[in-house]
């Protein structure tokens, strides 16, 4: 015959206690939509902080750090940036990349009018300023390299046009006179 186990279960009986609404529930929620109220009043005021602490360091930093390149080819002023939040590194990233693009357009012209004024002719020119251009080609990389030859292309191709033809007139002037003066000296010849 075989053995059979019985097992005993109990359970308990509800005793009576009822759950008691303290409404501390409904106290915490309004205090959690107050503060979240408080905070999205506030959020354009800080971002608007935020913006200007970024716009405000990205307009203190000296126009050399822009124009000069690290050791990572990108221009000093660009790993100098500040420990920022979010809103206020992309002011400061916004505001170095403009004032980048203005003081690199500015010393590419100025460089270029000074190598035009320095240069006995348009060939000169060009090989002075190809070589400038391949030294700033150099120190910079990627998007500051790509903006340098396109810019100081642009630049090179206006001067070298603006030169070659005060070449041209001065050339022409300058027959002009030869032939102005070689009709006077035979004229000259033909009275004597």
């Amino acid at each position: 015959m075989a053995i059979q186990r019985q097992t005993r279960r109990a359970q308990l009986p509800r005793i009576g206690v009822v759950n008691v609404d303290t409404g501390a529930d409904q106290v915490w929620q309004s205090l959690a939509r107050t503060a979240q109220g408080i905070s999205n009043q506030l959020a354009p005021f800080a971002q608007k902080e935020a913006e200007d602490a970024g716009t405000n360091a990205a307009k203190a930093v000296k126009r050399q750090n822009l124009i000069e390149f690290d050791s990572e080819g990108k221009p000093k002023a660009f790993s100098l940036s500040p420990d920022f939040g979010l809103v206020a590194s992309s002011a400061y990233d916004r505001v170095i990349e403009r004032r980048f693009e203005e003081s690199m357009l500015e010393e590419l012209q100025n460089k270029s009018a000074e190598i035009a004024n320095r240069s006995k002719n348009s060939a000169e020119y060009n090989t002075e300023y190809n070589n400038y251009l391949n030294a700033m080609d150099q120190a910079a990389d990627g998007r500051f390299e790509e903006y340098i030859l396109n810019t100081g292309g642009s630049i090179l191709k206006e001067t070298l046009t603006t030169l070659e033809l005060k070449e041209q007139e001065q050339a022409l002037k300058n027959a002009k006179q030869l032939s102005k003066d070689n009709i006077f000296f035979a004229l000259r010849q033909l009275e004597q």
